[in-house]
């Protein structure tokens, strides 16, 4: 089996993984809003917290703003250097360039105190309303409508796990670009 037959393979095995996921995410999120919804006359006296609504509305406009300039940022920073990589005539041109010279373009990319300061604006505009909606739940509403936290929990799971490896990347390649400026200064 050549290469091509082997990705291809490999493909389709992981394309009828996704709906067993789908139904991992889903089962429990179903289940949750079956038991709050046969819950309503509990979840129904909540209306003490209605004056607490307008913090979490706050938070989540605010963390919004964070992940909406942070995004801002980030393209701000990555377009110019990948549109100078990026100067041939064919599409075809430009991801072949753009593949040669990825190792230097994330170099340029990920030592730049904007970009820095964007992903770390874009990760609090992701994963706080995440925390913020999940203390939200668990404060507000009584126990049968917990399982309402359970989405923003596994979102705020896989968002980590997404973002961990990218911001370890960042910062060793802003510490080696440091100690080569600092080699560079003291030679």
């Amino acid at each position: 089996m050549g290469q091509m037959e082997a990705d291809a393979t490999a493909r389709r095995g992981h394309l009828r993984r996704r709906p067993l996921v789908a139904a991992a995410i889903a089962l429990p999120v179903a289940l949750s809003v079956a038991w709050s919804a046969a819950s309503v006359d509990a979840i129904a006296d909540v209306r003490h917290h209605v004056d607490h609504v307008a913090i979490v509305a706050a938070a989540l406009v605010i963390t919004g703003t964070c992940f909406v300039l942070g995004t801002v940022g980030l393209l701000a920073t990555c377009l110019p250097v990948l549109g100078r990589a990026a100067g041939a005539t064919s599409t075809r041109d430009r991801l072949r360039r753009l593949r040669t010279e990825f190792p230097a373009l994330a170099d340029e990319i990920a030592t730049n105190p904007w970009f820095f300061r964007s992903w770390i604006l874009n990760s609090i505009g992701t994963l706080v309303p995440c925390i913020v909606l999940v203390i939200a739940v668990l404060a507000m509403l009584p126990p049968p409508a917990w399982g309402l936290a359970l989405l923003p929990a596994i979102d705020l799971v896989v968002s980590t796990a997404a973002r961990a490896p990218v911001h370890v990347i960042i910062v060793r390649r802003r510490s080696a670009a440091r100690a080569a400026a600092m080699a560079a200064a003291a030679s």
